[in-house]
């Protein structure tokens, strides 16, 4: 169980890192978002042996080696494709040690991962690579997971509505971050990203978020994230623009209402898992062509309104609480 906790801190430590870092080398937010995007990507693919988990934690710590040594070509490239490789080995790991460890804990890891990865440095994260490598090769014959690269039935209303949910998030969520390091440095950045965490792992104890009507629940945090994204985005005020985006945890926290609306969670791992690589995806691209990270902000807006009018139809549905269609 404590492997699992440290794979846990580990994965957030490079989710935020490599991004962080290569944003305060280059001040190119392009590069920044490529490295966590390979971090995303590396997500989908739970499906790797034992041997090919060694394999590909050993490219990691190669890929990261080589992209230290000055004067590289392409160094910041092969960097991200060294957290690719380090993504997938995490992954195949985390996937065969799940047990019935308490969400609370496992949340909190990733959220110390996070912070931690701020202060992410290039020797720090080579001795993660090579606590993954020995983890890895102690695991080495392991049978593959299943696959995250293809749904494991057909897509329902419900899935789509889990996948425009993560497609909100990833589209922004590490625009704003770059934006306040931008506006407020490193700190600042770091202060506003973990209560943006915390607000969207308590948040499911407040009042209004009590009781079983999953449905509503779900409509009312969604309209509320609709409300605070737009007035991140149209807000002049970079110190508004900072604490709407702390408050975003509020809404978005609602996510818990899937697992409780659906019979059938098989489809939602790979639902939530492709929002999270095309939705980063999708921010490289807005923010390619518009060359303003906070544009990233209004496209997750919409991305909440399609969530809430995929759910809203299942209502009108009159289906049931325990199952959309």
């Amino acid at each position: 169980m404590c492997v699992f906790y440290g794979l846990s801190l580990l994965s957030g430590f490079l989710e935020v890192g490599p991004l962080v870092y290569v944003y305060q080398q280059t001040g190119e937010p392009a590069l920044a978002l490529l490295a966590v995007l390979c971090y995303q990507i590396g997500n989908m693919a739970p499906g790797l042996s034992g041997k090919a988990t060694v394999i590909a934690s050993m490219l990691a710590v190669v890929g990261l080696v080589l992209a230290l040594i000055p004067e590289v070509p392409g160094q910041y490239v092969i960097l991200s494709l060294a957290v690719l490789c380090a993504s997938a080995a995490i992954q195949s790991l985390r996937s065969v040690m799940k047990a019935d460890a308490p969400a609370m804990v496992k949340r909190s890891m990733r959220i110390i991962g996070f912070a931690s990865g701020f202060f992410w440095h290039p020797l720090s994260g080579l001795i993660g690579l090579v606590i993954i490598f020995g983890v890895a090769l102690r695991h080495k014959d392991i049978l593959p997971a299943k696959t995250a690269f293809f749904a494991p039935a057909p897509l329902t209303k419900l899935h789509w509505a889990m996948f425009f949910h993560q497609l909100h998030y990833f589209v922004y969520c590490y625009a704003v971050l770059l934006f306040a390091c931008a506006k407020g440095g490193v700190w600042l950045a770091l202060a506003l990203f973990v209560i943006s965490w915390l607000t969207y792992t308590f948040s499911p104890r407040l009042p209004f978020y009590r009781g079983n009507n999953y449905l509503t629940i779900f409509l009312a945090g969604h309209s509320f994230l609709l409300a605070v994204l737009l007035g991140l985005f149209f807000s002049e005020n970079d110190i508004i623009r900072l604490i709407l985006w702390a408050l975003t945890g509020v809404g978005a926290t609602t996510v818990f209402c899937f697992g409780k609306i659906s019979q059938d969670d098989r489809n939602l791992p790979f639902a939530e898992n492709a929002g999270h690589v095309i939705g980063v995806l999708l921010c490289l691209i807005v923010f390619l062509v518009s060359k303003n990270l906070v544009d990233t902000v209004s496209v997750a807006a919409v991305f909440v309104l399609v969530a809430l009018f995929l759910m809203a139809g299942g209502r009108r549905e009159k289906c049931s609480l325990n199952r959309l269609p």
